[in-house]
């Protein structure tokens, strides 16, 4: 299934830069980073941004596909370090094409002007594969920890590379125990902080005979060689039809969050739900208890994102209403035994079908809301 790597630093193109796309990304990353976005190529970006955790950066700033080549550039985003890999599941999007992804650098230039480096470009061979679909990185001392999805072929893509963001190698392929065809194994994918574990969701895995009710797999390196290993299929404790348990996953220092979207609360008919697992090394995933929307409603799909890193927990409900329109929302709880009371954040500009919490993005030193 796989392709070629393309390696090479250079500079991102005028092309590949635009205030159109990607904005809140790039500027809370800044922020997380230290350093101010702004891009010598850019225009100035318009849309007023209130990134929910620290003060906003200004100018935004964001990429487009390059050449306009790949309309679906940007499906799935991941960053770690200083690194941004951007993932296109149907390069060029005019029909069912194969996947790639592409990894820039940034860095600052000196005078507090962001700059983006694109170091990779990763393809995949097979049309339909949905690589890039979804993506994890994870900074490690030894390097970059890259994984990409390709959950039309129900598999994980590991690559691995040197801590300058050139050199990628591919490093492994992880695929279910007993997994069915087309349980979108890949759809969502979490890296454990310290590299060593990678948690999967497949949120159309028949479990029992209940229809999409989705699971997660969890897998870990092997002490002393590159060779991964499944240790755990996790289930919902609340198993339904069409669940999708396994939508979103999280994992942070021994614990896991799992979201199921299309899950009940009470007489909530999918509303969602998000899981909470922990799990000591060598030992079976343990149940920590379930979260649900403050406000719950019926397919507002509460956990169709969640993050997780050290004791916050973020969780977006898409279609939660704000000001009476399904604008969507997300929520914060600081972790504990129970949560301690959710924060709300709504979007600045509530409008219908916005989505607004559908992707997020966290670290300890700030957040990003999609």
């Amino acid at each position: 299934m796989l392709g070629k790597i393309i390696c090479g630093p250079r500079r991102a193109s005028r092309g590949e830069m635009n205030v159109l796309f990607l904005a809140s990304l790039l500027a809370t990353l800044a922020c997380a980073t230290g350093l101010r976005a702004a891009i010598p190529e850019a225009r100035s970006a318009t849309p007023a941004l209130t990134p929910p955790f620290g003060p906003p950066c200004e100018p935004p700033v964001a990429w487009i596909a390059p050449d306009g080549d790949a309309l679906r550039f940007g499906e799935s985003v991941a960053a770690d370090g200083g690194f941004v890999a951007v993932g296109s599941p149907t390069a060029g999007d005019h029909g069912n094409e194969p996947g790639e992804v592409r990894v820039f650098r940034l860095e600052s230039d000196g005078s507090g002007r962001l700059i983006a480096h694109a170091v990779a470009r990763i393809g995949a061979w097979r049309a339909g594969d949905h690589f890039g679909g979804s993506l994890a990185m994870r900074r490690l001392p030894q390097g970059l920890l890259l994984a990409i999805g390709a959950d039309g072929a129900d598999s994980v893509e590991l690559f691995r590379t040197g801590d300058d963001g050139r050199g990628w190698t591919h490093a492994a392929t992880l695929a279910a125990l007993h997994a069915d065809p087309g349980a979108e194994f890949g759809g969502s994918i979490a890296i454990a902080p310290d590299g060593c574990a990678v948690l999967v969701g497949a949120r159309r895995a028949d479990i029992g005979g209940v229809i999409d009710q989705g699971a997660a797999y969890l897998f870990e390196l092997q002490a002393g060689r590159e060779e991964w290993k499944q240790v755990a299929c996790v289930t919902s404790p609340s198993p339904r039809m069409s669940g999708w348990f396994g939508f979103s996953v999280a994992c942070s220092d021994g614990h896991f969050a799992i979201g199921a979207p299309g899950e009940d609360a009470g007489s909530a008919t999918g509303a969602g739900a998000v899981h909470l697992f922990g799990r000591a090394s060598g030992s079976a995933p343990t149940s920590l208890g379930s979260l649900h929307s403050p406000r719950p409603l019926a397919a507002s799909w509460f956990g169709s994102a969640v993050a997780l890193d050290g004791t916050r927990i973020v969780v977006g409900e898409p279609r939660a209403r704000v000001s009476g329109l399904r604008a969507g929302v997300a929520w914060s709880w600081t972790r504990g035994e129970p949560p301690l009371d959710a924060t709300c954040f709504e979007p600045p500009h509530a409008a219908e079908g916005l989505a607004f919490g559908m992707a997020r993005g966290l670290r300890r030193a700030g957040g990003v809301l999609g």
